[in-house]
């Protein structure tokens, strides 16, 4: 009798979904943006993920943060101005 062959390969987990992020101060300045996720669909664990900024990182640590809650901004009326648009262009 042949033996059935079956396949084997690795365990794919499911995808990260994002559920929500944290920020603290870091310990010399700086912040630390902890992502948080949701289980996966077999209730798989994913490790939250550190993103950390230095204390003269304080602008790449905001965009960090909108980037990631998906917060949609407008442009300053100084930088339309900047760009040469005009309140008609805005």
């Amino acid at each position: 009798m042949k033996a059935i062959k079956r396949a084997t390969g690795e365990r794919h987990s499911s995808p990260k979904v994002y559920s929500h992020m944290e920020v603290k101060g870091g310990e010399n300045g700086g912040h630390v943006v902890t992502h948080h996720f949701h289980p996966g669909a077999g209730g798989e664990y994913h490790k939250p993920e550190d993103h950390v900024f230095g204390d003269s990182e304080g602008q790449e640590a905001a965009n960090h943060i909108v980037e990631t809650a998906g917060i949609k901004m407008q442009p300053s009326e100084s930088e339309g101005e900047e760009m040469g648009q005009t309140d008609e262009e805005a």
